[in-house]
């Protein structure tokens, strides 16, 4: 799986303009190619800004059941995530860990890989 930050073309910027550097610069950091105090300075003003974290190719470990009213994905360890017309719930044990409203299909794929890192580690980063 690829990581990589999305930003808008304002975004990418006001970044270039505060850490003086190119628009490669800010595309090797947000690509997580280059590493370092800089480039994960940058990262990280990126998701402060309204960037949003995807990684690439992610395929989610879970079974997959379409409803009437949306769609049921079970995870191990008791994680579900339901998404029924656009509003998506994270579950673990029926108890409900996160919500997101209006989801797209891109937030959908964040959903699927945070519902995946709950099942494999116990944990939620819904700040990614």
């Amino acid at each position: 799986m690829k990581k990589v930050i999305r930003v808008s073309v304002t975004v990418r910027d006001k970044i270039m303009e505060k850490y003086n550097v190119t628009r490669q610069a800010v595309w090797l950091a947000l690509n997580f190619v280059t590493r370092g105090a800089r480039p994960d300075a940058i990262r990280k003003d990126a998701l402060d800004m309204g960037g949003r974290y995807y990684e690439e190719n992610f395929t989610p470990n879970c079974t997959c059941q379409h409803t009437e009213n949306g769609i049921i994905q079970t995870f191990a360890a008791g994680v579900v995530l339901t998404i029924t017309q656009g509003d998506a719930v994270i579950t673990k044990h029926d108890k409900v860990i996160a919500r997101a409203d209006q989801i797209d299909c891109s937030g959908w794929g964040a959903l699927c890989e945070q519902a995946q890192k709950l099942a494999e580690t116990g944990m939620l980063d819904m700040a990614v």
